[in-house]
């Protein structure tokens, strides 16, 4: 872009930053927001360089675009007693939109009842935590088995799911991982599909922690060398 005067190429790079904050943003992990920066998050460092030309004095600008981070980079680590309070508030909370979504919204425990009765801590927790602060998310399997994923919903949709389930399937070691989707839940059959999941069955019988309902699942399986 040439132009005549170094003003001119500010107020071209404004323009442009004014535009590009109104349009739609998409942010995944660690950038945990959703809202549009403003321009002055926008612009970032301008350089204007003179040059000369046949026709007179000319400008060329260079410049690069950041953005700031709202949020600190998220961190995973595995589970600590003190982490308990925030885990039975994104389980209560996601848990029941999940169970709405197959329509058995009656069928809901607490985390404090199910954890026990599903063995909770069978398995390996994870927690995934923005800035290293209170837990987001989090995460339990086996060896072969994604067994928990939750995450909180007002933080839906900003990767952390998917960063719980790529750092479980990393700490696995079998070839084969299953995991269980309750039917009717699109949200999680998407994610683990996106991840290589593949529906191997349908299954119905008695809800594992819960048995006075009746429950079908879609079961996934990702193969992979290890």
């Amino acid at each position: 872009m040439e132009i005549s005067r170094e003003s001119a190429v500010t107020a071209e790079l404004l323009r442009f930053a004014q535009e590009t904050a109104g349009r739609r943003q998409t942010a995944p992990y660690p950038l945990l927001t959703g809202a549009a920066p403003s321009p002055e998050e926008l612009m970032g460092r301008i350089s204007v360089r003179i040059i000369k030309s046949r026709g007179g004095r000319s400008a060329r600008a260079s410049w690069r675009l950041t953005r700031k981070r709202r949020y600190p980079v998220l961190t995973i680590r595995d589970y600590i007693p003190s982490d308990w309070p925030r885990l039975c508030e994104i389980h209560d909370a996601t848990r029941r939109r999940e169970l709405a979504l197959a329509g058995l919204e009656a069928a809901f425990l607490p985390l404090e009842t199910a954890a026990e009765r599903e063995g909770l801590f069978d398995y390996s927790v994870i927690v995934a935590c923005p800035g290293g602060g209170a837990p987001a998310g989090f995460a339990a399997f086996s060896g072969g088995e994604l067994a928990w994923l939750y995450v909180d919903p007002a933080l839906s949709r900003r990767g952390i799911g998917r960063a719980l389930a790529e750092e479980a399937l990393r700490r696995m070691d079998a070839p084969r991982v299953d995991v269980e989707v309750l039917c009717g839940n699109a949200p999680a059959l998407a994610l683990y599909r996106s991840l290589g999941f593949r529906p191997v069955a349908r299954e119905s019988g008695h809800m594992p922690g819960n048995e006075g309902f009746d429950v079908t699942v879609d079961v996934l399986s990702l193969e992979r060398a290890v």
